[in-house]
């Protein structure tokens, strides 16, 4: 079971987060499809600085939209939640 959906969902909720991360993990395997086919068009200048500016936008959205923080790993007797 992955740690951070058993520490940030509920039992009612994890199959959600699951299939989500899922979906995102798929869109993210086309993106880089997508990126190769954009490597064999255009030169390789174009597509580092594709990527650079696109690793700067995932950097400021990260810093704009932080997660909250993950309290404590459940440990054998605890309950998620309770630290």
């Amino acid at each position: 079971m992955n740690k951070i959906a058993d520490e940030l969902a509920s039992a009612e909720t994890r199959a959600t987060y699951v299939a989500i991360s899922n979906t995102l993990i798929g869109v993210a395997m086309l993106f880089g499809a997508a990126i190769g086919i954009i490597a064999d068009v255009l030169d390789i200048h174009y597509l580092i600085l594709f990527l650079g500016l696109l690793g700067l936008a995932a950097a400021v959205y990260a810093w704009a939209w932080q997660l909250p923080e993950v309290s404590h790993w459940r440990t054998p007797g605890r309950q998620a939640g309770n630290p």
